[in-house]
């Protein structure tokens, strides 16, 4: 909470954007994982979250979070989804190994530090020509 905290004080006119994309791509990384990778255990969170979703779910998810993305934060919005992905990937792929899938707990993590990464991302004091506006 305080890493967000720090990252929203220092946004200056980017924090309605960071703050407006932080959880939207918190919860689409949530999506993401339960999509891609198996939980960890049968009778776990992991199965209850994955058997809640719907064929197209993934996809609605990725559209409207690609158009917020875009439509708040522009090329940095786009950046913060990519990594956001990169991350949450990684992770997915290194708790599959280690604990065999995600559980209720991993997925609860993916979101909070999905949404570190957009604050980061969106804060950071990146030239604008290397990333736009």
């Amino acid at each position: 909470l305080g890493l967000k905290a720090t990252f929203l004080a220092t946004a200056g006119d980017a924090w309605i954007a960071a703050a407006a994309l932080a959880p939207v791509l918190g919860r689409w990384a949530d999506v993401y994982g339960i999509v891609r990778f198996p939980p960890a255990r049968e009778g776990g969170l992991g199965r209850a979250f994955q058997s809640q979703l719907r064929p197209g779910d993934f996809v609605i998810a990725s559209g409207t979070t690609l158009i917020l993305a875009l439509a708040l934060g522009g090329a940095r919005g786009l950046a913060a989804l990519a990594i956001v992905w990169l991350v949450t990937h990684l992770l997915g792929r290194w708790w599959t190994r280690d604990l065999g899938g995600l559980t209720g707990d991993t997925y609860g993590a993916l979101c909070e530090i999905a949404e570190v990464v957009v604050l980061a991302t969106l804060t950071a004091s990146i030239p604008v020509h290397l990333v736009g506006r």
